[in-house]
């Protein structure tokens, strides 16, 4: 990044912005379970190892898309009002016990926790960002939410659908597991995978269909959000999207191999603790970065005229 760009007032005010705001963000995200707990004796979360940091990779892509506009962003003066009015309906939400949606009103638990989530935090960018801002990027921001409010729903309705590729992760550990140890029992019915004194359990945050479907959000992100200037070539962008869920699907048993390998012969905390954590998302963001830079660009041309 060009340092000079920070002797640029509006340009550092939207930098100082974005740091509070995702200061904000990960407090909530770190300590809210903390406080559900304390309060309201709960722990409600869905931890698949990525989807708390994918606003991070939606917000790089914003950036990257549109970083000419954002270089030139006139400096302005936030409301106090809207931060206030913004600013408390989103400590409202977070504060707000979210069970009773499952226990009272039977909605899916994952639908139950992020789309509150995804209220509270779409309030808390306008509190720090002010509709001033909001309005120079109105499209931009209106197709990243319903691209990642998409994405949550989603999240809901393949529930059902993450032990058909949970089965197609086992049964191809079955086969590569024996190559490391002999010592390898699997247990298609159970989708118990134990490596040594080491087993794991294939649910849905090991299926690797939350992996794709986050590819998917961050790849539709990327075509939407460049269309104004660059022509898409579709059916190049199709199969470079159906290779991409194929290595994210691939990568996915990597990691779930790395991480039997880990717990088996050097530590199970470390395993679970560290690479069921993150390994998901340091995969996927890379990919997606490489994707950005060499592949995405392949697919579209600039518009002419």
């Amino acid at each position: 990044m060009n340092m000079g760009l920070f002797k640029k007032k509006g340009f550092r005010q939207v930098m100082i912005r974005l740091a509070i705001f995702i200061a904000l963000y990960l407090l909530i995200l770190f300590f809210h379970a903390d406080f559900t707990d304390y309060f309201y004796g709960y722990i409600f979360g869905v931890n698949d190892g990525y989807t708390p940091y994918l606003i991070f990779a939606v917000l790089g892509v914003f950036g990257f898309l549109r970083w000419e506009i954002i270089k030139s962003v006139k400096s302005y003066k936030n409301s106090l009002l809207q931060t206030l009015v913004f600013g408390g309906i989103a400590m409202g939400i977070f504060v707000t016990p979210v069970k009773f949606l499952v226990t009272e009103w039977g909605i899916n638990p994952v639908g139950s926790y992020f789309i509150p989530l995804f209220t509270g935090f779409s309030f808390l960018f306008l509190a720090v960002f002010n509709l001033k801002f909001i309005k120079l990027f109105l499209q931009e921001l209106i197709i990243l939410a319903l691209i990642i409010l998409s994405y949550i729903m989603t999240q809901v309705l393949i529930e059902g659908f993450w032990i058909y590729s949970s089965k197609a992760i086992t049964y191809t550990l079955s086969i590569c597991l024996p190559w490391i140890s002999d010592n390898v029992i699997v247990n298609s019915d159970t989708l118990n995978i134990q490596l040594e004194e080491f087993s794991v359990f294939i649910g849905p945050p090991c299926a690797g269909i939350y992996s794709m479907t986050a590819f998917t959000l961050l790849f539709v992100t990327s075509l939407l959000l460049m269309r104004k200037w660059r022509d898409i070539h579709y059916f190049s962008a199709l199969l470079v999207y159906l290779g991409g869920l194929i290595v994210v699907f691939l990568l996915n048993i990597v990691r779930v191999m790395i991480i039997l390998y880990v717990g088996a012969y050097y530590s199970r905390e470390l395993a679970i603790d560290l690479f069921h954590e993150y390994l998901s998302a340091i995969f996927l963001l890379g990919l997606f970065t490489l994707y950005l830079y060499f592949i995405v660009p392949k697919i579209s041309s600039l518009k002419k005229g």
